[in-house]
């Protein structure tokens, strides 16, 4: 897993060096640098966690923190759990935590269709923007 992270990561730095950029991008960047000579640079990292973004971002982290949740539980402390405290045998638990996992994977689907024919409703901090 990690030496084919490595291979794309090289494969992208090639990448990067080769290829050109667009023409539009550098007529833009030229753009930017002739106009923003006296503006003060925002770095993304502080424009991300700035008062306009902190909800979405705060919403981001709380989706993110739920979905590592459950990757966790399935695959490192359930199984442990399962044998160790529960003295389930290895074969039930692999077969419970397959099941909790093919559920996770279908689910998000079939809420998404769901709403189709219930309706969403925006957040309220998504309404703001």
């Amino acid at each position: 897993m990690f030496f084919s992270g490595l291979l794309s990561s090289v494969f992208g730095l090639i990448l990067f060096q080769v290829l050109e950029e667009s023409p539009v991008w550098i007529e833009m960047k030229k753009k930017e640098k002739t106009q923003d000579k006296d503006k003060p640079k925002k770095t993304p990292l502080r424009t991300i966690f700035s008062g306009q973004f902190a909800r979405i971002m705060l919403i981001n982290i709380m989706i993110v923190a739920g979905a590592a949740t459950q990757y966790y539980l399935t695959s490192g402390y359930l199984p442990s759990f399962l044998s160790l405290i529960n003295h389930v045998p290895k074969p039930v638990a692999g077969k419970i935590l397959t099941i909790v996992s093919v559920i996770v994977v279908v689910s998000p689907v079939l809420v998404g269709h769901l709403s189709q024919f219930i309706g969403r409703k925006k957040l309220s901090c998504l309404q703001q923007l």
